[in-house]
């Protein structure tokens, strides 16, 4: 099944790293806005997926997990919900601010 059609089932698969891990984040949330999940007439202005050194603290790669923190506008664009995933254990964090 290509990366596109995997992400729309819900599909990300195993990691294959940060990139990847990023990527396959962006397709699922390309997908919502497509559908019109989200506030924005951008793609900048409805989403984001972040997997670069600030979120991959030293500790998280040394214990051999990889974070994609990902943001997504429900009303407003640009004003978005925060949230994590790490691999290979697939936890979410969900951010308070």
């Amino acid at each position: 099944m290509p990366d596109r059609e995997r992400a729309r089932h819900g599909q990300i698969g195993p990691s294959s790293g940060p990139a990847e891990d990023r990527r396959g984040v962006e397709i699922v949330l390309e997908t919502l806005w497509r559908q019109a999940a989200f506030a924005g007439e951008t793609p900048a202005d409805a989403f984001y997926a972040r997997c670069d050194e600030e979120v991959n603290v030293p500790e998280l790669v040394a214990a051999g997990r990889i974070r994609v923190e990902f943001g997504f506008a429900l009303r407003v664009p640009g004003d978005f919900v925060r949230m994590a995933v790490e691999q290979p254990s697939g936890d979410l964090i969900v951010y308070a601010d």
